[in-house]
This record gives C-alpha cells, structure tokens and sequence, in this order.
C-alpha cells in the first residue's frame, strides 16, 4: 500500500485544543488503522500497543539516531564550551530503547555517588539501590509530613517538582542553585518530538545555553578538587569528564526528574478524582505499587516520540518507505482496547506493569527503577497520612508539544 492509498487521519495532533485534550484525537488515529499518514505533517503514526511496542523493540529500524524529534535542527552540544558547534542530536530527557550503552551512566553515578559516601573505613562507597530508596522514602515522608500538617497544598510547586529536584540533584552532584534549570532543559529537550511551533520556539530559545550551564556546574562539582581525597583518582576524574556528565545528564538526570515530577502530579491528580481508589489503598496498602503502575498508564510523563525508518517497513497493509519519520503514541497505546479493557478506566488493581510510558530498553529500566521509587515513595507517605485526598481547585495543564504536564494542582489532605 502506497502512502496514495495509506489510511489517514484529518487530525492535527499539535493544535491547541487537541494538546488540551488529545484522547478523542488519538482513538481517531487509532481507529483509522495500525499505520496512519498525517499529510499535514508529512508523518506516519503507530498508536495501538502492538505496533508501538514493536517499534521501541527494533531500535534499528526504528531509530532515534538521526534525532528522537521532529525537529532535526534541534542539538545539544557535547562539551561544556560554547564554540557555536553543536553535536548531532542525541536521546531527548525521555527513556530510550536505542540509547547508547547505560554503562557509562551508571558508572558516572557510581563515582559522583562514591564521592559523597563514606564507608566505615573512611573510604568512598557508591550508593546502592537499596540506599537510595532508603534516602527517597526518607525525603518523602518528611515532606509529606509537612504537606498533611497543612492541608492545602500545590502538589506540582510544594511537592512534584522540588522532590524530583532534590533526590536527583542530590544524587548527581550538581548545586541547589542549578537544579531548577535541570527541569527547564528537560521540558525543553522534549519538545523536540513536536514541529516547530510556538510551543516549541518558547521552549528552545535557552535550551543550548541553560544545558551548556549544568553541564559545567556538574562537571565542577565531580573534579578531584571537591572530591574526597579517596575518590579523586584519575579514574573518577575521568568518569567525571565532559562526555560522561553530558551523557549523564541527558540519559538519566533530565529523563529522571520530568518523570518523577510530571508521574507524581498525574498520579495525584487521578487518585483526588477517583476517592474511590483512594478508599482502596487507605484499606489495602499494599495496592500502592500496582496504583503506581496504572497511574502512568493513564498519565504518561511523555504523549509522543518520534523515529526515522532505516529500512521499508511494512505495518498491516501499510509500507512505510526508509527514511520515513514516525511518531509513537505512547498515551494512545497505554489506552488501546486490544489491551486492556475498559482502557480509559482508573482501576488501580489492574497492575498494568506492561504499559509503555516509561519506554523499553536499558536506559529505560534504570529510569523507571528511580522514578517508581520516587511515585511509590511518595504515594505511600500520603496513603499513611491523609484519610481522603481532593481537589482544592481547579487544576491547570501546561500546553506543550509532547507532554500533558500539569502547571499546578491545588490538593486537600484531610489529618488524620
């Protein structure tokens, strides 16, 4: 089947009001077929489950090395200096299949996480998981504590986004002064998966300059002069180096703290409209992982990501020509109906483990182990604090490209 003769879909998926509300937009496309032409956009479109989890399982076919976005242009650069050369376009702050190796990530975070804890023998230990959920769930029930003590608050500016920022600023290194940007340069990053539209010229303006600056303020953070006399060898100062702390930022940090704070507002937002849920965990505790997991099947931190076909490929009846670029709508897969049913349905006993919102690969399981920590974190300090849970006004989305973020949501824990 020729593109001529391709189903398509009179849907313009990056106007307002289809950003506001996409879901109508997205079952149009996934009616339409398994592979859907957008004309406008010159795009081609997987939203049922089978075909986007099929596509994030071939990475070489269906590759983000020729950018993750729709906007080619759109670099981040590779060292710290501003030369005015940028390098080819790399994985933007979501998980990716394709990514590189994580060994590099994960050693980065062995040596910065080295260089701040101490074993008992005076030398620097890496942090284990077990010790960050243990840090994570501290952090949590602190905050939290003060949260239900005052009844009101805005879950995205006193408890999303702060959380997110200190557990992952803490983690990496880098400065309290610098960790707001660390947000801003995820959100922008992402908007490189959506046409170049007003949305995405307000996000992209700073994007070069802000990330040029974390990625100094971490690299100074992590040289052998402010490590600990243990861990400033030339190994660290190596890990440490600018490919690494750029490779780090891009494919763990940036990817970690949208996830966290933009998971924990969803999820939020969904168990204050649904108290019958809320009922549910405050019973029964132990649904709080499987709440964790059908909150970002519903709320998915990103809505769309983009790939270039190296090869033809043919989906259904559909060819879709090498070179082709085809974006993935994970939002419109988490709610297929050859799925899962009732699919637009809140049902926390659900346990969809096997949603796409947080991705496939290797790069994707370290993500969604520390972002699940934090929503568990998080989601269990409140379910043993506060009886009920409620809106305390009229939340409001941020409008971008990619994303269905919230820009705040006024909350009501009742005491207990």
């Amino acid at each position: 089947m020729t593109i001529a003769s391709a189903p398509v879909a009179g849907v313009d998926l990056f106007t307002d009001p289809v950003l506001a509300h996409p879901h109508g937009a997205y079952r149009t496309i996934r009616n339409a077929g398994p592979a859907v032409y957008l004309p406008e956009h010159r795009l081609w479109v997987l939203s049922r489950y089978r075909e986007v989890r099929h596509a994030l399982n071939h990475p070489l076919i269906f590759t983000p090395a020729h950018g993750t976005g729709l906007l080619d242009l759109l670099s981040i650069p590779a060292t710290g200096a501003t030369s005015g050369r940028t390098a080819p376009a790399g994985p933007s702050a979501t998980t990716d299949a394709s990514a590189p190796s994580p060994d590099l990530t994960i050693t980065a975070l062995t040596a910065l996480t080295a260089s701040s804890t101490a074993s008992p023998a005076g030398r620097a230990t890496p942090l284990t998981l077990n010790d960050l959920e243990t840090v994570i769930v501290n952090h949590a029930e602190r905050l939290v504590d003060d949260l239900v003590a005052r009844s009101s608050f805005d879950a995205v500016a006193e408890l999303a986004t702060p959380f997110a920022l200190k557990t992952i600023g803490d983690l990496i290194g880098l400065p309290a002064a610098a960790r707001p940007d660390l947000m801003t340069c995820a959100e922008a990053s992402l908007q490189a998966n959506a046409p170049l539209d007003d949305h995405t010229l307000r996000a992209l303006m700073d994007l070069e300059s802000v990330f040029t600056f974390l990625t100094t303020e971490l690299t100074a953070s992590c040289t052998p002069a402010s490590a600990t006399p243990a861990s400033a060898t030339p190994d660290h100062a190596a890990t440490c180096g600018h490919d690494p702390t750029v490779h780090l930022l891009k494919t763990f940090a940036m990817p970690c703290v949208y996830t966290i704070a933009v998971g924990i507002s969803g999820m939020l937002w969904l168990l204050a409209t649904h108290p019958e849920a809320w009922h549910a965990l405050r019973t029964t505790p132990s649904l709080v992982a499987a709440a964790v997991e059908e909150s970002l099947r519903l709320e998915p931190p990103v809505q769309i990501l983009s790939r270039t076909t190296t090869r033809d490929v043919r989906i259904g009846d559909t060819l879709i020509p090498a070179g082709g670029r085809v974006l993935l709508l994970l939002a419109a897969a988490n709610r297929d109906p050859r799925k899962w049913p009732d699919p637009d349905h809140f049902e926390i006993r659900r346990n969809p483990t096997d949603h796409l919102s947080l991705g496939l690969g290797a790069h994707s399981h370290l993500t969604a182990t520390v972002a699940k920590t934090h929503l568990r974190a998080v989601l269990g300090a409140l379910v043993n604090r506060a009886p009920a849970l409620y809106l305390d006004g009229t939340p409001r989305r941020r409008i971008t490209s990619t994303t269905r973020a919230f820009a705040s949501l006024p909350l009501y824990a009742t005491q207990p």
